[in-house]
């Protein structure tokens, strides 16, 4: 795999009471896939995250993988914004386009 600034990679994890479903970067029975775990630890690409605290929680303490470069969108709408009640990713962009 190429390491480089330049790729972009799509995948949804999604977290529903603390249980996470990676879909196809998930072995059902050794944890998350060796090179997805590699690119989630990776300083590039960056990795953007809705409300990823329970996200990085189970990966971290399930699955031993420590995510870093993260840009949050719930983080990031919370300090340009006065609404601090939780927002789905769907609703936070609403809000935002709807201004």
């Amino acid at each position: 795999m190429t390491k480089t600034k330049k790729q972009a990679y799509v995948s949804t994890i999604t977290s529903a009471e603390c249980d996470i479903s990676i879909g196809q970067w998930m072995h059902p029975k050794t944890g998350v896939y060796p090179d997805f775990g590699r690119i989630l630890e990776a300083k590039y690409p960056r990795k953007i995250v809705h409300n990823s605290h329970s996200i990085v929680d189970h990966l971290q303490h399930r699955q031993n993988v420590k995510l870093s470069e993260i840009f949050d969108t719930f983080v990031a709408y919370r300090l340009v914004s006065d609404d601090k009640t939780h927002r789905s990713l769907e609703e936070t962009i609403q809000d935002t386009l709807n201004k």
